[in-house]
């Protein structure tokens, strides 16, 4: 018995020294990532002219994924009349369905905050046009053509002369309920949470800070400006903020009423939760920060810059220039992390991308960028001959930079007066009767056989991924 002892312990510790550190990455191995670039628009047009978006034209500044890895949601801002959330397939890249909200007076919202849930639902934070008079939440379902609102409530309603929006938008499940956590700014700033177990009805759970509201310009938080955010499954809340010294990201209990802990972060504004790390965006550039999430310490930086970038086709008739102005939204999906960025208001373009954390999720990235490749060689057969393989250059070899955009984006005029914001939220349809189906993890069905993929492509250096 003792010798069966003595064999556990040492085991034990034998095995405690081949767990991965939380700080184990460095910047060497996150500056070899490649990016792959997902979604591109500019002025309207995704990808080619031929190719335009439903709706948005420019700025895209809020962004989802839904959970099963199929559609990436992109929240257009301007120009006036044409904000609208745009859902693509990540698995080819193509357009797929758009969606405006149209207040009663004729203007459409802003849908600056957007996230998924693990049923199938899509959430829209909603500024009303032109950031006057309150903040709304809305809830959707989705498939491969439409994008459908089925629940609608009032989040803050202040006044005209009351500059009122919105920026990050979270769902977490807890103890058995879907909660909604919302982040309202400009001259009012608030952190608001719903129960979105019923996605039809959103409910401001009147159990968390104040009747569901937590004031962030009080005492302790004292911020001039709520960012974006990102919820853990136990409930921990992690806030990207600024205030007189400068931006930060706080750590909040579950109810919001504590500060457990804040770290800086030079113009820290989206933030994800992936395992024991947290990636936080820096706003006008294409820099992220990465942190151990106990510890907040700092683990590696990485950036996104042209030479890092994989195209999935390397045709200059198709994608657009290739640079990196402002990533605002982080999320990680099935181990892959997403980022969105909010090029258009300088550079002309906005862009998602993507990098796998571990091997099978680069797998699964590969085979995207090979869905995208097909679809516009096939689509485009008449354009310039694409090359034979979407692989990537190797890690070593500095990447050919991309053409510079010909056409920049039109600046956003002033808005006019808003008009008085009503106070009724417009007319709700029923939820469906049943959750949405899992669908297969991945890019429309790639996950199968991402063995092989890798075998032919290869993929960057990953994260080990840790339980």
């Amino acid at each position: 018995m003792k010798k069966l002892i003595t064999l556990l312990l040492t085991l034990t510790i034998l095995a405690s020294v081949f767990v991965l550190p939380s700080a184990a990455l460095t910047d060497t191995e996150a500056a070899a990532f490649k990016y792959t670039l997902i979604m591109q628009s500019s002025n309207g047009l995704s990808y080619t002219g031929d190719d335009s978006l439903f709706y948005g034209k420019y700025q895209m500044r809020g962004m989802a994924i839904s959970q099963d890895g199929k559609y990436a949601f992109g929240g257009y801002l301007n120009p006036k009349g044409s904000s609208a959330i745009e859902m693509s397939e990540i698995a080819t890249g193509k357009v797929v369905a758009g969606f405006q909200f149209v207040q009663p007076d004729g203007s459409v919202s802003y849908p600056k905050g957007l996230a998924t849930d693990d049923r199938g639902y899509l959430y829209a934070a909603l500024a009303w046009y032109p950031n006057y008079g309150r903040a709304d939440i809305a809830a959707f379902t989705f498939d491969n053509n439409t994008i459908k609102q089925i629940g609608y409530a009032n989040i803050v309603t202040t006044s005209d002369s009351v500059k009122t929006g919105v920026n990050g938008i979270t769902v977490e499940k807890l103890n058995g309920n879907y909660y909604a956590y919302v982040v309202v700014n400009y001259d009012v700033d608030y952190l608001a949470r719903f129960n979105v177990t019923d996605p039809a009805n959103p409910v401001l759970d009147t159990a968390f800070g104040e009747g569901g509201l937590i004031d962030l310009q009080k005492e302790p938080y004292s911020l001039k400006e709520g960012n974006y955010l990102d919820v853990d499954t136990d409930g921990t809340i992690y806030l990207a903020g600024n205030n007189s010294a400068g931006a930060k990201v706080l750590v909040l209990s579950s109810d919001g009423s504590l500060i457990l802990n804040e770290f800086a972060h030079d113009t820290a504004y989206g933030v994800a939760i992936w395992n024991n790390y947290l990636f936080v965006t820096t706003q006008k550039t294409g820099k992220v920060g990465i942190y151990d999430k106990t510890l907040l310490t700092p683990v590696a930086n990485i950036e996104v810059t042209a030479d890092n970038t994989n195209l999935p086709i390397s045709r200059d008739d198709i994608l657009i220039a290739v640079g990196v102005y402002s990533l605002c939204n982080a999320a990680v999906v099935n181990d892959i992390l997403f980022l969105g960025d909010q090029g258009s208001g300088q550079a002309g373009l906005d862009q998602i991308f993507a990098v796998g954390l571990t091997a099978d999720a680069a797998a699964v990235v590969d085979a995207c960028a090979k869905g995208i490749h097909d679809r516009l060689a096939a689509a485009y057969p008449e354009k310039t001959e694409a090359p034979d393989t979407t692989e990537a250059p190797a890690t070593t070899d500095e990447a050919t930079k991309a053409p510079e955009a010909t056409t920049d984006a039109p600046e956003a005029t002033d808005s006019p007066e808003a008009t008085d914001a009503p106070t009724a939220a417009p007319e709700q349809t029923p939820a469906p009767g049943t959750e949405a189906p899992a669908e297969e993890k991945g890019c429309g069905g790639f996950v199968a056989g991402a063995a092989m993929i890798v075998a032919i492509l290869g993929t960057a250096i990953v994260f080990k991924k840790r339980d």
